[in-house]
Parts: C-alpha cells; sequence; structure tokens
C-alpha cells in the first residue's frame, strides 16, 4: 500500500525562481552600471551628504558625527588638522549633490 499524500506539484526551487522573477520584475535589479546613479542618489526629501572617514573610510553624515568618532575610534589622530579636511570634502559633496538636483530638472 503506497502513501496518501499528494503528490508535490512544483518543487521548492521552481517557486523560489518564480517568486525572483516576480522581485526583478517590479523593480528589484540593482540596475548594474547603469544603476549606480539612480542607488546613489539621494532619497525624495533628503541630503545624501556623506563624509568618509580617511583612516577606517567608514562615512558619517555630519562634522559632528565625524567628530564623535574621531573621538572614539581614532583618538590618537589630531581632531583640528582632520577637520579642515573634512570641511572640504562636505563643500565639493554638497556642489555634487546640488549638480545632480540642477541635471534632473
Amino acid at each position: 500500500m503506497s502513501g496518501k499524500a499528494k503528490p508535490q506539484k512544483h518543487t521548492a526551487k521552481e517557486i523560489a525562481m518564480k517568486d525572483h522573477e516576480a522581485k526583478m520584475r517590479k523593480g528589484g535589479r540593482g540596475g548594474g552600471e547603469e544603476g549606480k546613479e539612480k542607488r546613489k542618489a539621494p532619497k525624495e526629501g533628503k541630503k545624501n551628504v556623506f563624509i568618509n572617514c580617511s583612516i577606517c573610510f567608514t562615512q558619517q553624515p555630519s562634522l559632528k558625527s565625524m567628530q564623535i568618532h574621531y573621538e572614539n575610534k581614532h583618538p590618537k589622530e589630531n581632531w583640528e588638522d582632520a577637520k579642515v579636511i573634512y570641511e572640504k570634502q562636505i563643500e565639493e559633496n554638497e556642489a555634487i549633490a546640488l549638480a545632480q538636483r540642477n541635471n534632473k530638472k
């Protein structure tokens, strides 16, 4: 006597592929090289100006956050010297963001 269980109509792999394809059709793709600007562009209503730490390459949203980061992660480094560099980086990032916004219009 064989088992009474119904045979499966779809494998787990097939269901996962269908789910993946549906996700990709709805815009889940990363976009590759063409989508790089879209992924890095600021979200609606937000400014996307991050400062990259020159030592450990972490991103901080503001100069004050970077100062706290330096005090905690790089206490031997001189913050006053680094502050000048980060202020220039903020100005450059804001100029780039402004140029991107003007290109969209």
